[in-house]
């Protein structure tokens, strides 16, 4: 009984250190859910378009396969991955919240999934990789992403309008005219610290000629495989936009393909 209540009292105490930013309701998928593919998407929107399925996908009842749940049993929110879950720090869901509130309000962002603000790499402090290096990350990706979501230090790096045509001749001619077309062009590499606050910014990359392959960080080492995000009604955590709260979810294996479907990948917008 004392146990009983010990435990009770843990899972209320974790309920509100992440109650800022998730849903009540944040269970694991199941089998026969619907779930979001990489078909479900195509390359060169345009912003009406872009904002249109923004909004679709928002309404959908396709959801992230494999996302973020909270686990009941030990108190955490966590992530599927390798058939392994990692446990997610707050000062994760904290910080991934403020990025996209910041993103949403100073337009480095129009919609929060794949075609735009769908995914992150990871900006790993030397001395930290040098730590994380010593761990099997084929065989211990979670204990990796742990670590690496616990430190403060840790940047993450958001390339948007990742589907967006921004350029004529289907990405590869000049720039289009519009100029909040070449604000979202020229702001696409968009850094978030992990330390739990608004601390947001993007890097002009001028001189790659691409302004959104940002890989070099001074102090910092470039880790590609990271997390994905997407806005939906239901999803297990939340943000706060234009007065409004909204919801998405989190995983680590991003879109799937669909069964028996190709859907060939084309690049990213230049």
């Amino acid at each position: 009984m004392v146990i009983g209540v010990k435990v009770s009292v843990f899972l209320v105490f974790a309920s509100l250190i992440f109650s800022d930013f998730v849903w009540a309701d944040c269970k694991p998928s199941k089998v026969n859910d619907p779930v979001l593919y990489d078909s479900d998407f195509h390359w060169g929107y345009s912003m009406s378009e872009l904002l249109a399925k923004s909004a679709e996908i928002y309404e959908s009842p396709k959801r992230l396969a494999f996302r973020a749940y909270y686990d009941e049993k030990i108190g955490s929110y966590v992530m599927p991955l390798d058939k392994k879950v990692l446990k997610i720090p707050a000062v994760f869901l904290k910080s991934v919240q403020s990025h996209i509130q910041v993103a949403l309000d100073r337009h480095f962002a129009d919609g929060i999934f794949f075609p735009d603000m769908g995914h992150a790499h990871l900006f790993i402090p030397d001395q930290l990789y040098t730590e994380l290096d010593k761990i099997d990350f084929i065989k211990n990706k979670p204990e990796f992403y742990e670590r690496a979501f616990s430190n403060k230090s840790v940047k993450f790096l958001y390339h948007t309008a990742e589907q967006l045509t921004l350029k004529s001749d289907g990405g590869r001619g000049e720039l289009l005219s519009d100029p909040y077309l070449q604000w979202r062009y020229y702001s696409r590499n968009v850094v978030g610290q992990n330390d739990g606050t608004d601390n947001v910014s993007v890097v002009f990359a001028f001189e790659n000629k691409r302004y959104n392959s940002l890989e070099t960080l001074e102090g910092y080492r470039y880790f590609g495989a990271g997390f994905n995000l997407s806005a939906n009604k239901n999803g297990c955590f939340s943000f706060t936009h234009g007065g409004k709260k909204y919801f998405y979810d989190l995983n680590m294996e991003g879109l799937p393909a669909a069964p028996n479907t190709s859907n060939g990948d084309q690049g990213e917008s230049l």
